[in-house]
């Protein structure tokens, strides 16, 4: 393979990471915490400060995710 078919290779590879690594927190912390928030909703008359501070947090994950080219 020449140098261009490696390169091509690497970019694929880094790829498939970052989809596995983007599933894995989506799946992993992202749908649990909205399920989380919304029984928080449906058993509470407000919503606590906790849940705006991980809301935010999460947030800036995925901020610094786009930033980062994640």
């Amino acid at each position: 393979m020449g140098q261009a078919a490696t390169n091509e290779e690497i970019k694929f590879k880094a790829t498939w990471l970052n989809s596995v690594s983007a599933g894995l927190f989506v799946g992993g912390f992202a749908v649990p915490y909205v399920t989380y928030v919304q029984k928080r909703i449906e058993t509470s008359d407000s919503v606590h400060y906790i849940d705006f501070l991980l809301l935010v947090l999460v947030w800036g994950i995925s901020a610094w995710m786009r930033w980062r080219g994640l």
